[in-house]
């Protein structure tokens, strides 16, 4: 999962602002639509370009193999430019780290990843729990700079959400009803925070996940941005940003912008 950490000033074809490449759960979040079979094969193309900036290293977001994607070969080509992986052991999640020479050159980053996907395991009711450590727990409770709403306008959602008389599922529900259907989807350079989407009415596909996810947090359950690939037959991949929201010890994905929960 991406997070604020230093980065270069960079351009990419695929460019992610928040979130970690979580493919499995996008591919069974959309299973209705029938665009893979039981089990398909997919090659995955990373292209990005780097300038350097006031920092020399990028990080960038890799995909990892989990219950329903995985990876069977991957290739890296960085030339003139150092390169290691990292595992994140709080977001579960894993990074490519590239330090960029000084100078003004722009260097290429390319990857191949081959993934082998399955839609017919469990669903996640059927999923082994997932416990947080209670440092884990505070990360995803925590304020965030574009996932920050001021108490007085939590206050005022919280009310008409009348989340005193809802126990946590549905109170979830509640949330995420608000984000699809009160806060409507703009395009850039709408609001693209927790705070302005829900102030405005309007957001982003981010904005409205981080909205939902500072409201959750606000209630005291964990939520954390997504970001993956749609795959779709004969078309580039496109990135896309969801939410998960930890409830019944489990990561569940909702989507404002598709209308999945």
């Amino acid at each position: 999962m991406i997070r604020d950490r230093r980065l270069v000033v960079w351009t990419t074809i695929l460019l992610v602002s928040a979130g970690g490449f979580a493919l499995a759960a996008r591919l069974w979040a959309m299973g209705g639509a029938g665009f893979v079979t039981a089990q398909d094969a997919w090659r995955l193309t990373y292209a990005v370009e780097l300038t350097p900036g006031q920092t020399a290293k990028a990080y960038i977001a890799l995909p990892d193999s989990s219950q329903r994607v995985r990876v069977v070969r991957e290739t890296f080509s960085h030339p003139g430019l150092w390169m290691d992986i990292i595992r994140r052991k709080h977001t579960r999640t894993r990074d490519a780290v590239l330090a960029l020479p000084r100078g003004s050159e722009t260097w290429t980053f390319e990857a191949e990843f081959d993934l082998l996907i399955d839609r017919e395991k469990p669903s996640p009711a059927g999923e082994t729990p997932v416990p947080l450590s209670a440092d884990e727990r505070a990360g995803y409770l925590g304020r965030e700079p574009q996932i920050d709403v001021a108490p007085e306008q939590i206050d005022r959602v919280l009310a008409e959400l009348d989340a005193a008389k809802a126990d946590k599922p549905e109170l979830v529900h509640r949330i995420y009803e608000y984000c699809t259907e009160r806060i409507n989807r703009v395009k850039r350079p709408g609001p693209a925070d927790a705070a302005g989407a829900i102030a405005a009415g309007q957001g982003t596909v981010l904005g409205r996940a981080r909205a939902m996810v500072a409201l959750c947090r606000a209630v005291k359950l964990p939520a954390r941005l997504i970001t993956g690939f749609v795959l779709e037959p004969d078309r580039n991949a496109r990135p896309h940003t969801w939410l998960e929201v930890y409830l019944r010890d489990r990561w569940r994905p909702y989507d404002p912008e598709e209308g999945y929960a």
